[in-house]
């Protein structure tokens, strides 16, 4: 395990290094492999382990979600006065690349709620894309299955 680091803008530089590399495309085995022999020749780089380099990632992209949640509430201000259609239409856009519960935040409802618009409402009013959100989901709710097995 990593030394605990007192300096809070240290740990999110490193934070933010390990999720670079990630998101180029390094499993963590292979960031591990590559900080650790960067770390003889360049300062920028530090010895680490593999639950290190874990924890880091989880760091990463709880503070990207929560960034990104927020600037999506952000442009949808007054998400509890919109209408049926807006809802609808604002689930579509973003079923895509988040979550129900992320979906619910942003626009102040339950989860409850989000599945059903999305299984009473989207197939009236978008019946063309309600097809593609089934795959998703049901995409997820495999991945969710693979994981637990």
């Amino acid at each position: 395990m990593a030394k605990n680091l007192k300096d809070d803008i240290e740990r999110n530089r490193r934070v933010d290094l390990v999720g670079k590399y990630y998101l180029k495309g390094y499993s963590i085995r292979e960031i591990v492999n590559y900080f650790n022999e960067q770390s003889k020749v360049d300062s920028t780089f530090f010895k680490t382990s593999t639950s290190t380099v874990s924890d880091y990632l989880k760091r990463y992209q709880e503070r990207y979600n929560d960034l990104k949640i927020e600037k999506l509430k952000a442009e949808h201000k007054s998400t509890l006065s919109l209408s049926v259609n807006m809802c609808a239409s604002m689930i579509v856009e973003l079923i895509p690349n988040l979550e129900i519960s992320d979906i619910a935040v942003i626009l102040n409802c339950s989860e409850h709620t989000v599945y059903n618009y999305i299984h009473k409402v989207i197939p009236n009013l978008y019946p063309d894309r309600y097809k593609g959100i089934c795959e998703i989901l049901n995409k997820r709710s495999m991945s969710n299955l693979n994981k637990k097995r």
